[in-house]
């Protein structure tokens, strides 16, 4: 009788302590962590802007003639497909292809480009067209359809 008089105070005693008998309480976790895969997900469409518009004017044969830079920044980070190269270029409302495409400068997720337009004449109308999907990045994020227009 005594005995059970023992183990029922033990008992109580164990539970007022919150120790469980069918319990084991361990020291120490170990967890094993498993990376899956790498998500990064971009929204933010290719951007270009212009920059600036110069003209350099010369004489030739007593003509007065213009050379044009322009210069187009292009804001994207992780460019997959690069067509800036399938620009095109009017002048009058005639497609030019007398023109070249330099790049200036990379700087982290910005290219400078410049368009160098030889031999114009004063009041001359370019017209820069640059079609949607010139620049393309790893999300498949396009840039914008637009078009800049310039009087010499």
């Amino acid at each position: 009788m005594i005995k059970k008089i023992i183990d029922i105070f033990v008992f109580i005693f164990l539970i007022s302590l919150g120790i469980s008998i069918y319990t084991v309480n361990a020291k120490y976790f170990f967890y094993k962590e498993f990376t899956i895969g790498n998500i990064n997900i971009d929204t933010i469409e290719p951007k270009i802007e212009l920059m600036n518009i110069k003209n350099t004017l010369y004489k030739e044969n007593e003509k007065e003639l213009y050379n044009v830079n322009i210069q187009l920044k292009v804001i994207e980070s992780n460019i997959k497909i690069n067509n800036i190269n399938k620009i095109q270029i009017k002048i009058d409302g005639k497609e030019n292809e007398n023109y070249k495409i330099n790049r200036l400068e990379n700087i982290s997720d910005e290219i400078l480009y410049e368009i160098n337009l030889k031999d114009l004449f004063k009041n001359q109308k370019i017209e820069i067209y640059i079609p949607k999907e010139t620049i393309i990045d790893n999300s498949s994020n396009t840039n914008n359809e637009q078009t800049i227009k310039y009087e010499v």
